[in-house]
């Protein structure tokens, strides 16, 4: 039997439109007013627009696959919320905000 991952996805209610998101590892995690979707992929946070993906300023190296880690994002879009590594054991809680 094979190995499934679950792959985040975005659905367009008013269109129909289906958007999926294979490159985020960990993701779908909080989705904004207008779509955006935040997740992560071996050690960044990532922020997917409708332009594309963003992936969002390191906290420090990419040491593990919680290096840097996106979990939510406000209703307009202008603050993503998650954590990450800045070198210790322990995540610390971060917010990036978005021009």
């Amino acid at each position: 039997m094979g190995v499934h991952r679950l792959v985040p996805t975005r659905w367009n209610l008013r269109t129909g439109e289906v958007q999926t998101f294979p490159e985020m590892r960990m993701g779908g995690r909080g989705v904004s007013a207008d779509g955006w979707l935040v997740g992560s992929r071996e050690g960044q946070g990532l922020l997917a627009s409708h332009q594309g993906m963003v992936t969002l300023p390191d906290l420090h190296d990419h040491d593990t696959v919680m290096s840097n880690y996106a979990v939510a994002i406000s209703r307009e879009g202008r603050l993503v919320a998650g954590g990450g590594s800045v070198g210790g054991p322990r995540a610390v809680p971060v917010v990036w905000r978005c021009r």
